[in-house]
């Protein structure tokens, strides 16, 4: 029972990993920008008519696995085993088309590739040879959603979870991230709301793949040949040509898309990111992160690969109803608060509960306490311990009157 003086602990019990970001920068100069059909080469025209044309031209739908057109003209980047230590690269909102042995076999697949970009951006290290790397500061820009969104993972938040994982295939996908790389598997009942399982385990990187992604990477649908003409045929061949292999684990995260917050599952490969979210429609629920564009901007420093500003979040936490909170409505994990409520009957019975930032109960409900004479209970206290950051609140409600006292606090 909550009563007067007296500590009521919640306890979650989070695993916080620390990690510490290098910020050694390297410059690679301005880059000319494309016209919006300006291909650096046909091998890399080629590449792209055989699944964004048929996009473009309005012959299918689907999202596109590079984009609409370059958004950069011919550069040529450091790389060691190049001629002349310098290789063809062009930049896409999806990916990064290149070039580093132009003597080699044509016919090859593998002859323009796109790059470990993803894998750069999460861990810093940019590949200019083979076997040789610059460090920088792993990428702070969301992977997913616009450019102000605030709740996604990073890039760098990704990279805490790239360790191998055990084959858990037909098991439910219900961890969750946060921006800062916090994993939970207690909050929002994702698994069991969405019913996504993992579908396909890499013995190579020791990672799962969820089933929407393991879908849309053995999808088949139009494709064009090289000769003007449309087959059915398969969009991925090699079926990781695109993306690389998985790196991490699929998690559910609450990300900012179009100016609407949505759940959106994440997950990063090698050389992409890919997210599905479930409210889009079918076509376009599986999409390609604009991996090409993020990483451009952050080897360039041409945009910004930092958090946005962050808002005074505690004048945005809502005052309290029928109630007041001591020491404020912002507190330190850990902080004990003091409330008072009233406004109820006189001795009636009030139900309580707590609610979590994903808008899910986690104490209380059937539980009760005796208002007391004054239809107030003063001093009711609250041991903040381990509870993760975001917006709370307590709702007190009494079983005769209905009436409501809210307190909502924030754990910074």
């Amino acid at each position: 029972m909550l009563t007067n003086k007296k500590r009521w602990p919640y306890r979650t019990r989070l695993a916080l990993v620390a990690m510490v970001l290098m910020t050694v920068l390297t410059s690679l100069g301005n880059a000319p920008t494309a016209s919006a059909a300006d291909f650096a080469a046909p091998d890399f025209r080629f590449v792209w008519d055989r699944t964004d044309k048929p996009v473009k031209d309005g012959r299918t739908s689907r999202t596109y696995l590079w984009g609409p057109e370059p958004f950069t003209g011919a550069l040529w980047e450091e790389y060691d085993q190049a001629p002349g230590g310098k290789r063809l690269v062009q930049y896409f909102d999806k990916s990064r088309m290149e070039i580093t042995n132009p003597n080699g076999n044509k016919l090859s697949p593998y002859y323009v590739t796109n790059g470990l970009i993803a894998r750069e951006l999460m861990s810093g290290r940019v590949q200019v040879g083979d076997n040789r790397f610059v460090q920088r500061a792993p990428s702070q820009r969301g992977v997913a959603g616009d450019a102000d969104d605030a709740t996604g993972p990073t890039y760098a938040a990704l990279d805490k979870h790239t360790a191998g994982d055990t084959d858990s295939v037909g098991i439910l996908v219900a961890g969750s991230i946060n921006r800062n790389g916090d994993i939970r598997y207690d909050v929002g009942d994702y698994g069991k709301r969405y019913q996504v399982s993992y579908a396909y385990y890499e013995r190579t990187t020791n990672h799962n793949i969820a089933g929407p992604f393991w879908s849309f990477l053995n999808q088949t649908g139009l494709i064009g040949t090289g000769q003007g003409n449309l087959v059915n045929g398969r969009l991925f061949d090699p079926v990781f040509y695109a993306t690389g292999l998985p790196i991490t684990e699929a998690y559910w995260a609450r990300v900012k898309v179009g100016g609407v917050t949505k759940d959106v599952l994440v997950q990063a490969f090698e050389r992409r990111v890919l997210t599905f979210t479930p409210s889009n429609p079918p076509a376009f629920q599986v999409e390609m992160g604009n991996v090409g564009r993020h990483y451009y901007e952050w080897r360039s420093g041409s945009g910004n690969n930092n958090p946005p500003p962050a808002e005074n979040a505690c004048a945005k936490v809502p005052n309290p109803v029928n109630a007041n909170l001591r020491p404020g409505k912002c507190v330190r994990e850990g902080q004990v608060i003091s409330m008072d409520i009233g406004n109820f009957y006189p001795n009636e019975e009030v139900g309580f509960w707590l609610t979590d930032p994903y808008d899910n109960v986690v104490a209380g409900t059937n539980k009760t306490l005796n208002i007391g004479d004054e239809g107030a209970q003063f001093d009711l206290e609250f041991d903040t311990t381990d509870l993760y950051s975001g917006q709370w609140y307590w709702v007190f409600q009494g079983t005769s009157s209905g009436r409501k006292a809210i307190i909502y606090f924030l754990i910074e």
